[in-house]
């Protein structure tokens, strides 16, 4: 696999992020195809996308590159704008009153305009006007990762990071020397900190605590060296399930039987049952983890 972001964004977010097979990609100051490119990796994973940027200088290297090249400043409004383009500054772009007059369009309208009504993935990069840009976005089409530029030639603007990091919406899971990189989650659920062990028991280094998902013997010692980096639970080395991985249905099976066992471990007949909607998948991973946690306790002298 080849990447190509100036940091190393593309190669973290494929190692790390879950990513679907084919998806869609806006990518707003895309400049060069490939030449510190955020999305040229996902071009090559054969996803499909828009690039746009505002400067008429790299349309031929995407006309070469088979692919269009959408030239159009993007604001906070679809109107027209003065914009710029610095030629010895790395050739930045911006809206200011010294440039030419111009049309320009919002993030909306491009999506309107290649009928995108989900966004998997998006680069942002318009020169330190990225809060104003991303703000005016509606939320139904703000896309599950987001990479954002937050330094632009040593001047940062950390506006838009405050606004997503309060909006419930994004973890922040990684920041480079340019870029924040955002994701969708909603699976944030702790399961360490909500644990009866964690604050009543003891869980010994030496322990191997099994895999809810698949009850694969994992040592509790290298538990901290694989967590996802998202989720924060660990990546099962065998089956490769976190909470990122696995379906609706399957993370809401689990929570309620953390909640109902592992939350009240002395209470714990040897028995798991659930109401449905559950995902009977889960039970013998679970019946396994939680008999450990149960014996183990009982050793300790915890529970009688």
């Amino acid at each position: 696999m080849k990447y190509y972001s100036e940091h190393g964004e593309d190669k973290w977010i494929m190692k790390n992020l879950p990513l679907p097979k084919k998806g869609v990609y806006v990518d707003i100051g895309a400049a060069h195809p490939t030449r510190m490119s955020n999305t040229a990796f996902l071009r090559d994973m054969g996803w499909t996308g828009i690039q746009v940027d505002a400067d008429p200088y790299w349309k031929p290297y995407w006309r070469r590159a088979g692919l269009p090249l959408l030239c159009v400043p993007v604001w906070t409004k679809d109107t027209r704008v003065k914009f710029t383009v610095d030629k010895k500054a790395h050739r930045l772009s911006t809206i200011n009153s010294s440039g030419k007059v111009t049309s320009c369009m919002t993030i909306k309208s491009v999506c309107e305009l290649v009928e995108f009504t989900h966004i998997d993935f998006m680069s942002l990069d318009v020169e330190g006007a990225e809060f104003d840009v991303f703000k005016v976005l509606d939320k139904k089409l703000w896309p599950d990762i987001l990479v954002v530029e937050y330094d632009t030639l040593g001047t940062q603007d950390f506006r838009l990071r405050n606004y997503l990091n309060n909006s419930t919406y994004y973890k922040e899971v990684l920041q480079t020397n340019n870029n924040f990189v955002f994701f969708h989650t909603n699976r944030l659920y702790d399961y360490h900190r909500t644990c009866w062990r964690y604050t009543y028991g003891y869980v010994d280094a030496s322990e191997k605590h099994p895999c809810y998902f698949c009850g694969y013997d994992l040592p509790m010692k290298i538990v901290d060296k694989i967590e996802c980096k998202v989720c924060g639970t660990m990546v099962c080395p065998s089956c490769h399930g976190c909470l990122c991985t696995i379906s609706d249905l399957q993370y809401n099976t689990l929570i309620r039987l953390h909640k109902k066992y592992c939350c009240n471990l002395p209470k714990y007949k040897g028995v798991v049952e659930l109401a449905e909607p559950y995902d009977s998948n889960l039970t013998n991973g679970f019946v396994k983890a939680i008999n450990v946690c149960f014996e183990a306790e009982k050793k300790n002298g915890n529970i009688q």
